[in-house]
């Protein structure tokens, strides 16, 4: 374990790392070679089977706390055994595969002292692909330096989690008192969850700078059949709480937005699963869907052609 020297870090930077040793090096990197100076690393391996272990251990800066567990304890809950250690008072997450441009902290630890009303912030990010290619641009476009709780329950209700990945956040340290950790009972949109909780009483804010690139590739938890079922289910139980929240005039725009457009991309995947012979995941889709989300979700994707020829538009109120 290589401890930080440094007494009081301004930011804490959590890496949770399993099977990364082909994009891991060069992500700690780019944590390391930071303009910004006054931070932790802590990286947690969580019971990796391939060379991650190794690679880690290249790095003897002080400001790395290297932790490696015994038996694999998945995303969330690796991730929480970090977040207890965090000793500063902002948090910044990334994960194995992506990188930050040298400027990343300075111009998240200035937006957070610019904006003391702000509790979450996350920034825009280029998307590239496994061989470091610019694929896009992510992130909503045209949104406010900061969102209050009323306008930020109905985008994650509209959009899903619109930071978009775990890597373009921060948080800061006292929203875990206040809130709690991540939710370990779930596999995939633990971080989805966790941002609706916190949002619904704070600010989040939005860094209109691209200060990294977020890779996108076959190997990701959120790219298996598997895994993409876990989203439906986990997300429709996310709407479902978010929905509770919003305001009533809403509610009759938000429900027919969601058989519109969510419950066509959940039965696209379905029909994904079918193309692809796996059909015990299309069953667990229709179970978790039910009948009638799912005819819904299928009569919207015919005459829409998987919203091609028709993308409702949301309200907000």
């Amino acid at each position: 374990m290589y401890m930080d020297t440094q007494s009081h870090p301004k930011i804490s930077i959590l890496l949770p790392v399993f099977n990364g040793q082909r994009y891991i090096r060069e992500c700690i990197n780019s944590i390391l070679n930071q303009s910004f100076t006054n931070f932790e690393l802590l990286i947690s391996n969580d019971c990796s089977t391939d060379d991650s272990h190794n690679i880690i251990q290249e790095f003897s800066d002080p400001r790395i706390i290297y932790l490696s567990n015994q038996k694999n304890q998945g995303l969330f809950k690796n991730l929480n055994l970090i977040l207890k250690l965090a000793n500063a008072p902002i948090i910044r997450f990334i994960c194995q595969d992506d990188i930050l441009f040298s400027d990343c902290l300075e111009n998240e630890i200035l937006f957070f002292e610019n904006h003391p009303e702000i509790d979450i912030s996350f920034c825009k990010s280029h998307i590239i692909d496994r061989n470091g290619m610019t694929l896009s641009q992510g992130a909503l476009k045209d949104l406010p330096d900061v969102i209050d709780s009323h306008l930020s329950m109905q985008l994650f209700y509209y959009y899903g989690c619109i930071p978009g990945n775990l890597s373009t956040v921060c948080i800061r340290r006292k929203c875990i008192d206040e809130v709690g950790l991540f939710n370990e009972s779930l596999y995939v949109s633990g971080d989805y969850e966790m941002w609706v909780r916190i949002c619904q009483t704070k600010k989040l804010g939005v860094i209109h700078k691209h200060l990294l690139k977020v890779r996108s590739h076959d190997k990701q938890l959120s790219r298996t059949s598997e895994s993409g079922v876990r989203v439906i289910s986990e997300n429709r139980e996310i709407r479902s709480k978010i929905l509770t929240i919003l305001p009533k005039n809403v509610h009759f725009q938000a429900k027919f937005y969601c058989q519109m457009r969510q419950n066509v991309l959940d039965v696209h995947h379905s029909i994904y699963c079918l193309r692809y012979k796996k059909l015990n995941n299309f069953l667990r889709i229709l179970k978790i869907m039910g009948l009638g989300d799912f005819s819904c979700g299928l009569f919207f994707w015919l005459i829409t052609l998987n919203n091609h020829l028709y993308k409702p538009q949301p309200k907000f109120v």
